[in-house]
């Protein structure tokens, strides 16, 4: 009698035991294909992002999201946006200097800074950083070079009617222009952004602007005293654009 009740008793036991592994097994499937869904997002999100002639929806800094017209160099926040310095670019083995993009199929490729002469509507200026509203997010999106960067600029039209007057670009060979900020700005960097009291001065006229300025040309002493890590200089090139007023 007690050798059955026993018996009875580790076959309790087993069921309990049994129910208990294909729960695990059970709960382990689910996070398997909760997974494999995120992984199959990201691959099509990853595919769009890279499509011409599609738009990237883009956070601006404290503001709404924005349509941005894609291109071969529109990357992501994320692998793209500075968290990887592996995915920094910078200057190549055979002296080029590159970002890296997600290219029609979603794979990474690097493509090529190009040395292009700054238009003059672009106003631009070496070594500056200037400040305003970020419409675009330069973490989030890329440009070949400091010229493209202004032409985005100058054709962004926000979803509110929002207007691009300031850009943003990062160049350099290092993979990385240096900020006092905590993002890495990394090689293509480039960023749009909105002064809305701007008043408009440029060439000669800048010096007099109300222009919001974060730094430009070299770190003063007690600056890098206080950032060691900073360069000599800002490593930006900034801009800005002019629209024409309506009539």
């Amino acid at each position: 009698m007690f050798q059955h009740a026993e018996a009875s008793e580790m076959g309790v036991k087993g069921r309990i035991e049994e129910a208990k592994r294909r729960k695990a097994q059970r709960t382990a499937m689910t996070r398997l294909l909760i997974a494999g869904s995120v992984v199959a997002v990201l691959i099509v999100a990853a595919k769009e992002w890279s499509s011409p002639g599609t738009a990237l929806r883009v956070m601006g800094q404290g503001g709404p999201r924005y349509d941005v017209p894609s291109a071969p160099h529109v990357g992501s926040g994320g692998i793209l946006g500075g968290g990887d310095p592996k995915y920094w670019g910078g200057l190549a083995d055979d002296g080029v200097v590159y970002y890296w993009s997600a290219d029609g199929k979603g794979r990474l490729v690097q493509v090529p800074i190009l040395e292009e002469e700054h238009p003059e509507e672009c106003h631009a200026e070496d070594a500056a950083d200037y400040g305003g509203n970020s419409l675009v997010w330069g973490l989030e999106f890329k440009t070949k070079s400091a010229a493209d960067c202004c032409r985005f600029c100058r054709d962004f039209k926000g979803n509110d009617g929002r207007l691009c007057n300031t850009w943003v670009w990062c160049g350099s060979p290092t993979g990385i222009c240096w900020s006092a900020d905590k993002w890495n700005h990394t090689t293509g960097s480039c960023w749009l952004k909105a002064q809305d009291g701007w008043d408009e001065k440029v060439g000669e006229q800048r010096a007099e602007s109300n222009l919001l300025v974060n730094y430009r040309g070299l770190y003063k002493e007690d600056f890098r005293a206080e950032h060691p890590e900073a360069p000599e200089k800002v490593a930006f090139t900034s801009g800005n654009y002019v629209h024409e007023r309506a009539t």
